[in-house]
């Protein structure tokens, strides 16, 4: 994506599924490394490239879609792929998962979040986990997205630190 590029929206979120993880990682680069260690061209390019993600407003983007909750459809999805129940016809699917469901959307989870869990419960799991579980690992989700989100919402400070620091490296 040029950086003179706006982004707008896809339907349901904000940018593309598929950019949300390599746009959080542009952002997470400058907070994962000793600025002061990095080589000057290094910590140019990664200062750069943050500064590319806010310019073009994936940023904003990123944070806004950090912060959308989950439909009840995507929740009776979630909750359809955790138990391996797939729902027919929108009958809801099976009891199980229509509990999960419901229990889910009680503590109205982000989106990320919740796609998140189901990913990690789907590599983890041997066998369909109780709803305890379920919830217990979406919280984990939610917890580790808030971090993301105060990170990315301080990019800009950062990169202001690194300017700072490439601004010594020129003297």
């Amino acid at each position: 994506m040029a950086n003179n590029q706006v982004v707008r929206s896809t339907g349901q979120g904000l940018i593309p599924h598929d950019a949300v993880e390599p746009t959080l990682k542009v952002c997470l680069e400058l907070w994962e490394v000793d600025m002061a260690a990095m080589t000057p061209a290094s910590l140019r390019a990664a200062r750069d490239a943050a500064e590319g993600v806010i310019r073009c407003g994936m940023g904003r983007a990123l944070l806004q879609e950090m912060a959308r909750p989950a439909s009840l459809q995507e929740i009776a999805l979630a909750a359809a792929q955790i138990r391996n129940d797939i729902p027919v016809r929108g009958d809801g699917g099976a009891p199980p998962a229509r509990s999960m469901a419901e229990e889910i959307q009680a503590i109205k989870p982000p989106f990320l979040a919740l796609q998140a869990t189901v990913g990690r419960l789907r590599r983890t799991c041997t066998f369909p986990p109780a709803i305890a579980e379920v919830l217990a690992a979406l919280a984990l989700e939610t917890d580790l997205l808030a971090t993301r989100r105060a990170l990315v919402e301080r990019l800009p400070g950062r990169i202001q630190d690194a300017d700072r620091i490439l601004a010594t490296c020129r003297k």
